[in-house]
């Protein structure tokens, strides 16, 4: 007959674990901003054209330097004593909310410890699609602490951003052709 002294030897494994899992939760949740900065992915958020930010977890402090270039165009590095490991290349396409046809694009630059991001832009076939605040974990850094995170892209530049530049030419076009199509019908009349 056993006794329940054996039952609860710590050669067990399912009970090793909980005791882990319980010692490293009461442990470490009174350090949740260290745990979020080891862990949390980089949130690059998009509030206009000419506005990016980069933030170390949703909500999170400022993560590296987002340089500017073009409307919709920005250059970012990360911070110093950081390096970016993961291969060259395009590493995401975030669906642009107000056109499913564009995207947000993150590539990873050859050489440099830079990351390119471009929005409104044609997906590139190499990188995979996912819709606007999804998780990808493509990005990967390596820091003093052997940091490795993933990355989200937030659209909030979507509201004021024209949704389908074609059906707008279009529309926008149609007056000019009525000008254009009044001018004709004037000269074709007698005077």
């Amino acid at each position: 007959m056993k006794t329940m002294k054996n039952k609860l030897s710590l050669n067990r494994p399912l009970l090793k674990t909980a005791l882990v899992s319980a010692f490293v939760l009461t442990c470490l949740a009174p350090f949740p901003q260290a745990i979020a900065q080891a862990l949390g992915p980089v949130v690059f958020t998009e509030v206009n054209d000419t506005t990016l930010t980069a933030t170390l977890g949703v909500n999170g402090p400022n993560y590296g330097t987002v340089q500017p270039l073009l409307p919709d165009d920005w250059l970012w590095t990360p911070p110093a004593g950081a390096r970016i490991t993961s291969p060259p290349g395009a590493l995401g396409n975030w669906i642009e909310p107000e056109d499913p046809a564009e995207v947000n694009l993150v590539s990873a630059i050859a050489g440099a410890n830079a990351l390119s991001i471009e929005s409104d832009i044609l997906p590139n076939p190499n990188a995979p699609a996912v819709q606007d605040g999804i998780y990808l974990p493509n990005l990967t850094i390596a820091s003093p602490s052997g940091t490795t995170v993933g990355m989200i892209y937030f659209d909030k530049a979507a509201g004021s951003e024209v949704p389908d530049r074609s059906s707008s030419l279009g529309l926008l076009s149609i007056p000019g052709l009525a000008l254009v199509g009044g001018v004709r019908l004037g000269r074709l009349q007698p005077c």
